[in-house]
């Protein structure tokens, strides 16, 4: 069922428009869907409005955030959204959904059960998993799964891979480039000793989208959703920013140079540090060692010493 965050709605837009401000050459979009009430008879307020809608419009209303429907964006490219999307304390921020009942989301988002690719699709006692190197099925099962997103025919059944047909009411086409998760694929990743983002770092599944972005593999992208942003984020930005068709600029796609990629694990940083650690702690204990002989014996001693070393070299 359901699990409640004990968060509010005021307090994750305040903090997307402290972000904004923060960051206010980029465009945040939030998009909702699935819109839940208790039962059909909390849905209207007494005025006879959407309830959760009219909830949400207060909400953004107090705070600057402009809250559109999807076919207002629809046909516009990202710089007329921009305009849209100015906020009064810096930078950019847009909500949007079909202000239906289910504050439906604006786009196809290509998530269909019976096909959804996991990072153990053989559960956990196979090796097919998408950390095992010597094995490619779950990474090239994902890259079907997105291909089939993006570049087939163009349809408004939500059962079928592919673009939204009706781009007014669906102006994104979401292309879901993570491993997802069931009941079978959690256990399995339990099993060893795995989370969502270590299966991400392992398989270099990120990298992988690099590259097919890079390359052009995709007919169009609007949305690409990954997990782990953090890690080839940027490299995800720059590809998708410079992918041709996406602004005027004259050198595109593989005409610029693929963003450097690399990795290092925490454990590897932590066994660098602890290197470090000990070798600092040997040589102040020799030279804690050097003082106290120095001490004990005086200096003309250490002088003797010196000289009879010395004599010895030569």
């Amino acid at each position: 069922g359901g699990v409640n965050i004990p968060v509010s709605m005021e307090r994750l837009t305040s903090d997307v428009v402290r972000w904004c401000a923060d960051n206010p050459d980029e465009l945040v979009l939030l998009l909702h869907s699935e819109l839940a009430y208790e039962d059909s008879s909390t849905a209207y307020d007494d005025n006879g409005n959407l309830a959760g809608i009219s909830a949400m419009e207060g909400v953004y209303s107090s705070l600057g955030v402009p809250y559109l429907e999807c076919g207002d964006v629809y046909g516009i490219t990202v710089g007329e959204a921009m305009k849209l999307a100015v906020l009064p304390t810096g930078g950019y921020a847009l909500a949007l959904d079909g202000h239906d009942q289910y504050a439906s989301f604006c786009g196809k988002s290509n998530w269909i059960e019976s096909q959804l690719v996991t990072c153990y699709p053989y559960g956990m006692n196979s090796t097919v998993r998408c950390t095992n190197p010597s094995n490619s099925v779950p990474m090239q099962m994902l890259k079907d799964y997105t291909l089939a997103s993006a570049n087939s025919d163009a349809t408004d059944d939500y059962s079928t891979l592919g673009p939204p047909a009706d781009l007014e009411a669906h102006p994104f086409n979401e292309i879901q480039a993570l491993w997802q998760v069931d009941g079978k694929s959690a256990a399995a990743g339990l099993a060893h000793l795995s989370s969502l983002l270590e299966d991400n770092r392992r398989s270099h599944v990120n990298k992988e989208m690099v590259d097919m972005i890079w390359k052009g593999e995709f007919h169009s992208i609007s949305l690409f959703a990954v997990d782990n942003v953090e890690l080839n984020g940027n490299a995800l930005l720059s590809v998708l920013r410079n992918a041709c068709g996406q602004s005027d600029i004259d050198a595109c796609g593989m005409e610029v140079a693929k963003p450097k990629m690399s990795y290092v694990h925490y454990l590897r940083i932590m066994g660098w540090a602890l290197a470090t650690v000990v070798v600092a702690t040997l040589t102040w204990r020799g030279s804690v060692e050097w003082r106290r002989r120095i001490q004990e014996r005086g200096i003309s001693g250490l002088g003797e010493d010196l000289v009879q070393s010395c004599g010895a070299m030569t």
